[in-house]
Protein backbone atom coordinates (compact mmCIF):
# COMPACT_ATOMS: atom_id res chain seq x y z
CA UNK A 1 0.00 0.00 0.00
CA UNK A 2 1.15 3.39 -0.70
CA UNK A 3 2.39 5.50 2.01
CA UNK A 4 0.05 8.43 3.09
CA UNK A 5 0.13 12.05 2.64
CA UNK A 6 1.07 13.02 5.71
CA UNK A 7 4.59 10.55 5.90
CA UNK A 8 4.98 11.98 2.41
CA UNK A 9 4.98 15.63 3.94
CA UNK A 10 7.15 14.88 6.62
CA UNK A 11 9.63 12.92 4.40
CA UNK A 12 10.06 16.30 2.30
CA UNK A 13 9.67 18.34 5.10
CA UNK A 14 12.84 16.63 6.73
CA UNK A 15 14.45 16.73 2.73
CA UNK A 16 14.30 20.34 3.20
CA UNK A 17 15.77 21.09 6.61
CA UNK A 18 18.56 18.86 5.67
CA UNK A 19 19.60 20.64 2.37
CA UNK A 20 19.32 24.19 4.22
CA UNK A 21 21.43 22.61 6.67
CA UNK A 22 23.93 21.52 4.47
CA UNK A 23 23.64 25.10 2.23
CA UNK A 24 24.15 27.07 5.68
CA UNK A 25 26.92 24.74 7.03
CA UNK A 26 28.86 25.76 3.24
CA UNK A 27 28.46 29.38 3.74
CA UNK A 28 29.41 29.39 7.59
CA UNK A 29 32.64 27.70 6.02
CA UNK A 30 32.81 30.24 3.50
CA UNK A 31 32.10 33.33 5.83
CA UNK A 32 28.99 34.07 5.43
CA UNK A 33 26.79 37.06 6.40
CA UNK A 34 24.07 37.74 9.38
CA UNK A 35 21.56 36.44 7.33
CA UNK A 36 23.46 32.86 6.67
CA UNK A 37 23.39 33.60 10.51
CA UNK A 38 19.53 34.07 10.90
CA UNK A 39 19.05 31.19 8.80
CA UNK A 40 21.18 28.98 11.15
CA UNK A 41 18.86 30.31 14.31
CA UNK A 42 15.94 28.98 12.52
CA UNK A 43 17.09 26.00 11.28
CA UNK A 44 18.16 25.36 14.43
CA UNK A 45 15.05 26.45 16.46
CA UNK A 46 12.92 24.05 13.39
CA UNK A 47 15.13 21.53 13.19
CA UNK A 48 16.09 20.74 17.40
CA UNK A 49 12.33 18.79 17.80
CA UNK A 50 13.17 15.93 15.44
CA UNK A 51 17.13 16.35 17.11
CA UNK A 52 15.49 15.67 20.09
CA UNK A 53 13.62 12.66 19.35
CA UNK A 54 16.53 11.10 17.31
CA UNK A 55 18.88 11.82 20.24
CA UNK A 56 15.97 9.89 22.35
CA UNK A 57 16.29 7.19 20.24
CA UNK A 58 19.55 6.78 19.90
CA UNK A 59 21.07 7.59 23.12
CA UNK A 60 19.81 4.26 24.62
CA UNK A 61 21.42 2.10 21.58
CA UNK A 62 24.97 4.31 22.24
CA UNK A 63 24.73 3.11 25.88
CA UNK A 64 23.80 -0.58 24.87
CA UNK A 65 27.00 -0.96 22.30
CA UNK A 66 29.13 0.82 25.12
CA UNK A 67 28.11 -1.78 27.50
CA UNK A 68 28.46 -4.39 25.16
CA UNK A 69 31.78 -3.44 24.04
CA UNK A 70 32.90 -3.26 27.70
CA UNK A 71 30.99 -6.11 28.75
CA UNK A 72 33.23 -7.99 25.83
CA UNK A 73 36.46 -6.72 27.31
CA UNK A 74 35.51 -7.59 31.01
CA UNK A 75 34.85 -11.58 29.95
CA UNK A 76 38.40 -11.40 28.02
CA UNK A 77 40.24 -10.36 31.16
CA UNK A 78 38.27 -12.96 33.19
CA UNK A 79 40.02 -15.34 30.82
CA UNK A 80 42.81 -14.39 30.75
CA UNK A 81 42.86 -14.00 34.42
CA UNK A 82 41.79 -17.75 34.81
CA UNK A 83 44.29 -18.79 32.25
CA UNK A 84 47.37 -17.10 34.22
CA UNK A 85 45.47 -18.60 37.56
CA UNK A 86 45.44 -22.42 35.69
CA UNK A 87 48.91 -21.99 35.03
CA UNK A 88 49.98 -21.15 38.73
CA UNK A 89 47.86 -24.09 39.90
CA UNK A 90 49.79 -26.54 37.22
CA UNK A 91 53.17 -25.37 38.26
CA UNK A 92 52.27 -25.99 42.10
CA UNK A 93 51.05 -28.94 41.12
CA UNK A 94 54.13 -29.70 39.06
CA UNK A 95 56.51 -28.49 41.83
CA UNK A 96 54.57 -31.04 44.59
CA UNK A 97 54.79 -34.07 42.23
CA UNK A 98 58.92 -33.15 42.14
CA UNK A 99 59.23 -32.70 45.75
CA UNK A 100 57.27 -36.18 46.20
CA UNK A 101 59.64 -37.83 44.19
CA UNK A 102 62.46 -36.08 46.01
CA UNK A 103 61.42 -37.44 49.07
CA UNK A 104 60.97 -41.10 48.09
CA UNK A 105 64.43 -40.95 46.43
CA UNK A 106 65.79 -39.85 49.63
CA UNK A 107 63.43 -42.56 51.86
CA UNK A 108 64.81 -44.91 50.03
CA UNK A 109 68.78 -44.15 50.38
CA UNK A 110 67.68 -44.92 54.43
CA UNK A 111 66.07 -47.69 54.89
CA UNK A 112 67.09 -48.96 58.26
CA UNK A 113 65.64 -52.82 57.96
CA UNK A 114 67.53 -53.43 55.08
CA UNK A 115 70.75 -53.70 56.62
CA UNK A 116 73.72 -54.41 54.14
CA UNK A 117 71.37 -56.06 51.50
CA UNK A 118 71.65 -54.74 48.06
CA UNK A 119 69.10 -52.97 46.11
CA UNK A 120 68.48 -51.56 42.72
CA UNK A 121 66.27 -48.04 42.62
CA UNK A 122 63.10 -48.73 40.32
CA UNK A 123 60.77 -46.30 38.86
CA UNK A 124 57.11 -47.10 38.34
CA UNK A 125 55.66 -47.14 34.94
CA UNK A 126 52.06 -48.65 35.35
CA UNK A 127 49.84 -49.03 37.92
CA UNK A 128 47.29 -52.07 37.25
CA UNK A 129 44.98 -51.93 40.11
CA UNK A 130 41.16 -53.46 40.91
CA UNK A 131 38.98 -55.17 43.20
CA UNK A 132 41.38 -58.22 43.85
CA UNK A 133 44.55 -57.47 41.61
CA UNK A 134 46.78 -55.21 42.87
CA UNK A 135 50.42 -54.78 40.72
CA UNK A 136 52.88 -51.97 39.45
CA UNK A 137 55.19 -52.13 36.50
CA UNK A 138 58.89 -51.08 36.75
CA UNK A 139 62.04 -49.97 34.80
CA UNK A 140 64.36 -52.96 36.11
CA UNK A 141 64.29 -56.30 34.83
CA UNK A 142 66.75 -58.84 34.45
CA UNK A 143 69.83 -56.61 32.91
CA UNK A 144 69.83 -54.62 36.28
CA UNK A 145 69.87 -57.90 38.11
CA UNK A 146 66.04 -58.15 38.92
CA UNK A 147 64.90 -61.70 39.10
CA UNK A 148 61.30 -63.16 40.13
CA UNK A 149 60.66 -63.90 43.34
CA UNK A 150 63.19 -60.76 44.68
CA UNK A 151 61.03 -58.13 47.56
CA UNK A 152 60.40 -54.44 46.57
CA UNK A 153 60.35 -52.24 49.26
CA UNK A 154 59.54 -48.41 49.89
CA UNK A 155 59.84 -45.84 52.83
CA UNK A 156 57.59 -47.52 55.53
CA UNK A 157 58.16 -51.18 54.34
CA UNK A 158 56.82 -54.28 51.86
CA UNK A 159 55.54 -52.98 48.25
CA UNK A 160 55.73 -56.64 47.55
CA UNK A 161 57.48 -59.14 44.92
CA UNK A 162 58.64 -59.48 41.49
CA UNK A 163 56.50 -61.91 39.85
CA UNK A 164 57.76 -61.36 35.98
CA UNK A 165 60.84 -59.85 34.85
CA UNK A 166 62.05 -59.18 31.35
CA UNK A 167 65.39 -57.77 30.10
CA UNK A 168 64.41 -53.85 31.30
CA UNK A 169 61.29 -54.23 33.22
CA UNK A 170 59.54 -56.25 35.87
CA UNK A 171 55.74 -56.27 37.46
CA UNK A 172 55.64 -56.60 41.34
CA UNK A 173 52.75 -57.90 42.68
CA UNK A 174 51.82 -55.69 45.47
CA UNK A 175 51.45 -56.97 49.37
CA UNK A 176 47.30 -55.93 48.79
CA UNK A 177 46.96 -58.16 45.56
CA UNK A 178 44.40 -61.09 46.04
CA UNK A 179 47.09 -63.81 45.60
CA UNK A 180 49.70 -61.78 48.15
CA UNK A 181 51.36 -64.24 51.45
CA UNK A 182 53.35 -62.98 53.76
CA UNK A 183 54.65 -64.73 56.55
CA UNK A 184 55.09 -62.35 59.86
CA UNK A 185 55.93 -62.40 62.98
CA UNK A 186 55.97 -59.86 65.94
CA UNK A 187 59.54 -57.94 66.89
CA UNK A 188 60.50 -60.80 68.84
CA UNK A 189 59.15 -63.42 67.11
CA UNK A 190 57.17 -65.19 69.30
CA UNK A 191 53.61 -64.43 66.66
CA UNK A 192 53.88 -66.11 63.57
CA UNK A 193 51.24 -65.62 61.25
CA UNK A 194 50.28 -65.15 57.29
CA UNK A 195 49.31 -62.14 56.02
CA UNK A 196 46.71 -61.96 53.10
CA UNK A 197 45.72 -59.38 50.39
CA UNK A 198 42.42 -59.19 49.33
CA UNK A 199 42.40 -56.29 46.66
CA UNK A 200 43.68 -52.56 46.43
CA UNK A 201 40.70 -51.03 48.68
CA UNK A 202 40.68 -53.47 51.56
CA UNK A 203 42.68 -53.98 54.11
CA UNK A 204 45.37 -56.88 54.80
CA UNK A 205 44.15 -59.51 57.10
CA UNK A 206 46.20 -61.55 59.60
CA UNK A 207 45.34 -65.17 59.57
CA UNK A 208 45.73 -68.07 61.94
CA UNK A 209 46.23 -66.06 65.35
CA UNK A 210 44.69 -68.15 67.93
CA UNK A 211 41.73 -66.17 69.45
CA UNK A 212 43.92 -66.46 73.15
CA UNK A 213 47.09 -64.66 71.53
CA UNK A 214 47.41 -61.32 72.98
CA UNK A 215 47.37 -58.82 69.54
CA UNK A 216 47.35 -55.01 70.65
CA UNK A 217 45.99 -52.36 68.45
CA UNK A 218 49.21 -50.45 66.52
CA UNK A 219 51.69 -53.34 67.10
CA UNK A 220 53.49 -53.59 64.03
CA UNK A 221 54.05 -57.25 62.45
CA UNK A 222 57.38 -58.04 60.29
CA UNK A 223 58.26 -60.23 57.78
CA UNK A 224 59.14 -63.01 59.61
CA UNK A 225 62.20 -64.82 57.48
CA UNK A 226 61.51 -67.91 58.29
CA UNK A 227 64.35 -70.71 56.77
CA UNK A 228 63.18 -70.77 53.29
CA UNK A 229 60.74 -67.72 53.17
CA UNK A 230 60.07 -65.73 50.44
CA UNK A 231 61.72 -62.09 52.45
CA UNK A 232 64.45 -61.91 55.00
CA UNK A 233 63.64 -61.38 57.79
CA UNK A 234 62.26 -57.79 59.74
CA UNK A 235 61.02 -55.54 56.78
CA UNK A 236 58.06 -53.98 57.82
CA UNK A 237 54.83 -54.95 56.34
CA UNK A 238 52.02 -53.33 58.19
CA UNK A 239 50.46 -52.03 61.66
CA UNK A 240 47.23 -53.49 63.22
CA UNK A 241 44.24 -51.78 62.92
CA UNK A 242 42.07 -53.79 64.67
CA UNK A 243 41.94 -57.15 66.56
CA UNK A 244 38.75 -58.96 67.76
CA UNK A 245 38.38 -62.09 68.78
CA UNK A 246 34.58 -63.60 67.43
CA UNK A 247 32.33 -65.59 69.76
CA UNK A 248 33.02 -69.44 69.09
CA UNK A 249 36.19 -68.82 66.64
CA UNK A 250 39.40 -70.22 67.46
CA UNK A 251 41.19 -67.47 65.82
CA UNK A 252 41.25 -63.69 65.80
CA UNK A 253 40.00 -61.37 63.43
CA UNK A 254 42.70 -59.08 62.58
CA UNK A 255 43.09 -56.07 60.15
CA UNK A 256 46.36 -54.58 59.15
CA UNK A 257 47.38 -51.49 57.27
CA UNK A 258 50.33 -51.64 54.95
CA UNK A 259 53.25 -50.50 56.65
CA UNK A 260 54.41 -48.75 52.74
CA UNK A 261 52.52 -45.83 51.45
CA UNK A 262 51.59 -47.54 48.40
CA UNK A 263 49.53 -44.78 47.09
CA UNK A 264 53.04 -42.92 46.51
CA UNK A 265 55.39 -45.74 44.65
CA UNK A 266 56.67 -43.22 42.09
CA UNK A 267 60.05 -45.22 43.46
CA UNK A 268 60.73 -48.60 44.95
CA UNK A 269 63.91 -50.46 45.22
CA UNK A 270 63.75 -53.40 44.66
CA UNK A 271 66.22 -56.08 47.35
CA UNK A 272 68.28 -58.35 45.42
CA UNK A 273 67.95 -61.09 47.21
CA UNK A 274 66.70 -64.43 46.86
CA UNK A 275 65.39 -67.29 49.54
CA UNK A 276 67.79 -70.05 49.95
CA UNK A 277 66.01 -73.74 49.35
Amino acid sequence: MAPGPRPRRLALTLSVLLALSITLVTLSARGGSSVTSGFSNVTRDVTKPFASGINAVLAPLGRFFVGAFRYGAVNDENARLQAALGRVKQDQASRGFRDQQLRELMALSHLPFLSALPTVVAQTTMIDVSNFASTITIDKGRSQGVTVGMPVVASGGLVGQVIEASRSSSIVRLVTDGSSRVGVATPKGKLISLVVGHGATKKLTVDGIPSTSSVLKDQRLFTSGLEGGIFPRGIPVGTVEQASSPTGSLNQTILLRPSADLSHLTYVDVVLWEPTP
